[in-house]
């Protein structure tokens, strides 16, 4: 006599509901450990990108015996005042007719985009002198990404700014270099930093320690609706030849060079946010990539803090909490004493 077992039923409703539970509980559980994971790939990268960026800034200092200038030209021999004595910051070069450019055009050759660097057009276009200086009018060289430039944690992605009139396109950065601790400092251009407008400045000179001072930080671009925020990595004044110059000021170093307790707009003023003034003065704290008034501090889109280069080429996470040390760590020859231990 055969024996035929029982049949399995269909699953029953509480059944079918405790397993869409416990999927959902699992998923909820495995959702934030995958973000977590990602957000830590994207900070290696990150923090990788400053080390590449330092290595440059050392070879570029094997080669020329100085860091690259902030924002200017390396061979310019124009001595410089305090803005509150002369005008020498928006005087021509010395010699004439030398090309004002980032710290972060500067380096292009060390990070193997030399071609780049070699046909970037002038900012802003000026047909004349093209003419006069054999620079080839390319199709936006500025609006290159440059990998290197990019911290992988915005969410915006590889942001580029669509720039009005005569200006070309600009393909942003996320690391600005240390300029020191306040921009509206009476000496100002002779800033306390490593990376400035006008800057000739060798390791030598970084008296505090290159191990104890900070050269360059994440500062992602400002929000895309601020109307004052459009220039990237490529930033020069481009206004060759010329007493005073033709276009801009040295504001525009805001677009690659920060300052850590800035008391004045650099360059934001007004919240996108709330339409208010923006706070002032700008300390090291967290962000938003819609808030305008975040352009004017050192900030990261990883929690809790920032990656920083220091002079040494080492790269080190300062949390927010340490900003009450960043001047001290910001300044090249203050003399001061930094309790290692806040980070």
């Amino acid at each position: 006599m055969s024996h035929t077992p029982p049949r399995r039923g269909a699953f029953t409703l509480i059944e079918l509901l405790v397993v869409i539970a416990i999927i959902a509980i699992l998923m909820g559980l495995l959702l934030p450990a995958v973000q977590k994971v990602r957000e830590a790939a994207a900070r290696a990268k990150c923090s990788n990108n400053l080390k590449q960026i330092g290595l440059a800034l050392h070879n570029f200092h094997d080669s020329f015996g100085q860091l690259p200038t902030g924002l200017g030209a390396n061979a310019d021999r124009r001595g410089m005042r305090p803005w509150t004595v002369a005008d020498d910051y928006i005087r021509a070069t010395s010699p004439p007719n030398l090309r004002i450019q980032s710290w972060l055009v500067h380096i292009l050759p060390y990070i193997e985009q030399d071609a780049l660097q070699k046909g970037l057009s002038l900012q802003p276009r000026d047909v004349p002198a093209e003419q006069a200086f054999g620079v080839t009018d390319n199709a936006d060289p500025s609006a290159t990404n440059v990998a290197m430039y990019q911290c992988p944690s915005d969410p915006r992605g590889a942001v580029i700014s669509n720039n009005p009139g005569s200006y070309r396109k600009a393909a942003l950065t996320w690391y600005a270099g240390v300029g020191g601790v306040n921009s509206a400092d009476p000496k100002w251009p002779l800033s306390d930093g490593t990376l400035f407008w006008r800057s000739k400045l060798n390791l030598t000179g970084i008296q505090d320690g290159t191990s104890n001072t900070v050269v360059a930080g994440e500062r992602p671009p400002g929000a895309t609706v601020a109307p004052d925020i459009f220039n990237g990595w490529w930033q020069g004044l481009d206004t060759i030849g010329t007493d005073p110059w033709r276009y801009g000021t040295p504001a525009w170093e805001f677009d690659f060079i920060q300052y850590v307790r800035n008391t004045v707009a650099s360059p934001a003023s007004t919240s996108t946010l709330t339409n208010k003034p923006c706070t002032f003065p700008a300390l090291y704290a967290r962000g938003r990539v819609d808030e305008s008034c975040d352009y004017n501090h050192f900030w990261s889109l990883h929690p809790n803090g920032a990656n920083f280069l220091f002079g040494d080429g080492s790269v080190r996470f300062l949390p927010y909490t340490a900003e009450k040390i960043l001047p001290a760590l910001a300044t090249r020859s203050g003399g001061e004493t930094v309790d290692a231990t806040q980070y």
